[in-house]
């Protein structure tokens, strides 16, 4: 039996989500709810991240946004991002930014 986890909660505006609009490059624009944006510090060694370094990244539903590339943009309270890569990771898309 595999195990799967619900990540509704997080993905929650009235928690720990955040509204943004997303354009796909040449597309149009879609609101959807994502987690962050936040900076962050890798750690290229162990993989972990730590708050407040110099890369942005953001989390979304990876339904929110499929056939995301380089070059699509991420608005989030006023600032827009353009999406560096993003990864899939089991459903959640990572999305990694440039402001």
């Amino acid at each position: 039996m595999s195990f799967t986890e619900d990540l509704t909660l997080f993905f929650d505006t009235d928690e720990f989500g955040n509204t943004a609009t997303y354009t796909p490059n040449g597309g149009s624009a879609t609101t959807i709810v994502i987690v962050g944006p936040d900076n962050v510090e890798a750690n290229e060694a162990t993989g972990e991240y730590s708050v407040g370094g110099d890369q942005w990244i953001a989390f979304t539903p990876a339904s929110n946004v499929s056939g995301i590339k380089r070059g699509d943009t991420l608005a989030v309270n006023g600032t827009t991002y353009t999406i560096s890569h993003a990864i899939n990771e089991n459903g959640v898309m990572k999305m990694y930014l440039e402001p």
